[in-house]
């Protein structure tokens, strides 16, 4: 992962619902030493891209397949950028889980 970048998977939930919690594995085995700090973010959709962002997790610091991501540069230090902007989609698999309950 590269810092100042977010990247964006699309899924849909098949009803209205609350986001309970935010999890995802990262094995902080990459090509460099060091660490990287992290947050989770959940946008709308719009179109089929990222849009409105809404819901951010608290940060965490990770120590040191197929194209199933959409990113663009984003400077970590101010928060995730609202709305999420124009970007790319990239290869490679990032695997999030995301527990919600149906419903508001």
């Amino acid at each position: 992962m590269t810092a100042d970048y977010k990247r964006g998977s699309k899924f849909a939930l098949p009803d209205k619902a609350t986001l309970l919690s935010f999890s995802a594995y990262l094995d902080g085995a990459g090509g460099a030493t060091g660490s990287q700090s992290v947050r989770m973010v959940l946008y709308r959709d719009s179109g089929g891209l990222p849009a409105a962002r809404i819901a951010q997790s608290n940060t965490v610091t990770v120590a040191d397949g197929a194209a199933n991501w959409y990113g663009n540069p984003d400077t970590f230090a101010d928060g995730a950028a609202n709305p999420f902007g124009a970007g790319t989609a990239g290869t490679g698999t990032l695997s999030v889980n995301v527990s919600y309950t149906v419903g508001y």
